[in-house]
């Protein structure tokens, strides 16, 4: 099998990996709310993009593929990703050959 390279400079987009935790604030009560796992660079290619009309407005989906560097934080689909201020929700993510070299992170904007 080939083995799967990315050329450094391609990681140039910086990202923040966020994980939906629970905390107890000052008055002891349970609260929940997305704190920063990690932050990287990513590679992205935008794999899908598409608009249709609901309810008399528009919408629109936008799907992209990140690869970031191989991290030890568990990067589960249960997380979000953030990119120049925007959400997206982790479709699914992929220890590339399972090599511990790259995640390959299935992403999709959240509207």
């Amino acid at each position: 099998m080939a083995e799967f390279n990315i050329n450094i400079s391609e990681f140039r987009n910086p990202i923040t990996i966020e994980r939906y935790q629970k905390f107890k604030d000052e008055d002891n009560i349970l609260r929940k709310q997305w704190t920063k796992l990690c932050n990287s660079r990513a590679k992205i290619l935008w794999t899908r993009g598409s608009e249709y009309t609901e309810n008399y407005g528009t919408n629109s989906e936008v799907e992209a593929t990140f690869y970031i560097r191989f991290n030890y934080k568990n990067i589960t689909s249960k997380d979000r990703l953030i990119y120049r201020n925007e959400a997206y929700d982790i479709i699914y993510v992929n220890n590339v050959q399972e090599a511990n070299k790259y995640y390959e992170i299935k992403a999709k904007k959240v509207n």
